[in-house]
């Protein structure tokens, strides 16, 4: 059968998007929900916003995350608030950025009209915006959203090898062989998807020719990814930084007057994005110096802990090296490049972002968290897409075979790791066992895993 290349590339992103679909429903059925750990906080903005109509987040971490309390029709609270600290009047401080609800809103909206919709018609299930409707649409709209993050960076990657069969198998390389993989699949509601989406967004279009046609749109998603994580700001810098790269080589006697209407246009997409989170600091915060994360920071400052500084690399649980080694083999060769001297094309910005991106994560020292992977690293993988991608051109011109036996390893290997991860290493919720205790009693009640002795 011969396929064209677009043919044989929806064929490849289907199937992905399938299996992707397959195991969040699969890990949803045996877990009975979504949203769990981080996830609570970044989901409370959603159901505030649409069910409360507030900006207090009080119940929301009262509420009892699992599948019978998830489903009630009437609410039931926790005594107290749960996750996070309270303010002095009580309310809870819910310190997790708004980025992410902004992206899933269409997604829990529709889940709520048709919550409405079916109870219309005598159904009787619970609108209380935490059910398996609103979890599973939210869930499903962050798949999507990775994928429309790995279509744009597989378009990133031909901007600079300028060839499309490289580029798709680079771009689903990165997919498999990375925790991008378990945060598109296994834990989809979080933070991941979004950063990944909106960095591959970003430096698709600063990356191109025709970049400052899009400062408007550039300043609408830097706010978006500054609203999502806040370490992602550094794309700000970046592109004050490509501005004056560019103005100070331009050669226009209205240059000046260019750049000042091009910084309006990125400030003006910047603030409505950054909007939300501004709403929310000063409703729930006041001064934003009082945000936990702030507080967090000081303190971790005045207590002068001992900086692991390749600890967010090569820690056996959380590293990214270590867990990810594909990365660790295109950052070697990216120094093989810069000692001899190679084009480095495209490289500049998203290596500082990467560089950024690892100075804030040291210090702040979040990645040692129970998680899979670099997964604070996400947004820099437009970085090591790049370095694949010149890597994979450049053994594809000895024999085609040898790229894919190259990518075929590192993807086994992140599969085996995913598994041992979540078998063993995941730690949620105090288990003894690597998944959560509620997931392993689910699986004893429907007779799957075998009860101990």
């Amino acid at each position: 059968m011969n396929w064209s290349f677009e043919t044989a590339r929806k064929y490849v992103y289907s199937v992905l998007f399938a299996l992707a679909i397959l195991i969040f429903l699969t890990h949803y059925f045996v877990s009975g929900q979504a949203v769990y750990g981080d996830g609570i906080g970044y989901y409370s903005h959603l159901h505030s916003w649409v069910i409360d109509r507030d900006w207090d987040y009080t119940n929301e971490y009262r509420h009892i995350y699992d599948s019978e309390h998830n489903n009630a029709i009437e609410d039931t609270l926790s005594p107290s608030v749960q996750i996070v600290s309270t303010t002095p009047e009580g309310k809870a401080e819910n310190f997790y950025g708004t980025g992410v609800a902004v992206l899933l809103l269409p997604f829990y909206l529709l889940a709520h009209l048709i919550a409405l919709t079916i109870n219309f018609f005598g159904a009787g299930i619970s609108t209380l915006g935490y059910g398996d409707w609103y979890q599973i649409l939210t869930g499903v709209g962050a798949v999507i959203y990775s994928f429309l993050g790995l279509f744009f960076l597989e378009k990133v990657i031909n901007l600079t090898v300028q060839n499309r069969k490289i580029s798709l198998i680079s771009s689903v390389s990165i997919f498999l062989s990375t925790s991008l993989f378990y945060y598109s699949g296994f834990d989809v509601i979080n933070s991941h998807f979004a950063s990944f989406f909106l960095s591959a967004l970003f430096f698709y279009l600063f990356l191109r020719k025709d970049c400052w046609e899009y400062s408007l749109l550039l300043g609408l998603i830097a706010g978006l990814m500054t609203i999502t994580r806040p370490q992602d700001s550094i794309v700000v810098l970046i592109w004050c930084l490509s501005s004056l790269a560019n103005y100070f080589s331009g050669k226009k006697p209205n240059h000046f007057r260019i750049l000042m209407g091009r910084a309006k246009k990125f400030l003006t997409g910047y603030i409505f994005a950054f909007s939300p989170m501004i709403i929310h600091w000063i409703i729930l915060f006041g001064n934003p110096l009082n945000h936990p994360y702030w507080r967090g920071l000081v303190e971790r400052v005045q207590s002068k802990p001992v900086i692991d500084i390749f600890g967010s690399f090569f820690n056996p649980v959380t590293g990214l090296f270590y867990r990810t080694p594909l990365l660790l083999v295109l950052f070697i060769y990216f120094l093989y490049l810069l000692i001899r001297k190679e084009n480095l094309k495209n490289l500049k910005y998203p290596l500082l972002f990467f560089l950024g991106q690892f100075l804030i994560i040291t210090v702040q020292g979040g990645w040692a968290a129970a998680a899979y992977g670099g997964r604070m690293y996400l947004s820099s993988l437009v970085f090591f897409a790049l370095l694949l991608g010149k890597l994979l051109l450049q053994i594809s011109k000895k024999r085609m075979a040898w790229a894919y036996l190259f990518v075929g390893t590192f993807i086994c290997l992140n599969l085996v790791s995913m598994m041992i991860f979540i078998l063993r290493d995941k730690g949620v919720e105090g288990g003894k066992f690597g998944t959560e205790q509620r997931t392993i009693q689910r699986l004893k009640n429907l007779r799957i895993y075998p009860s101990q002795r």
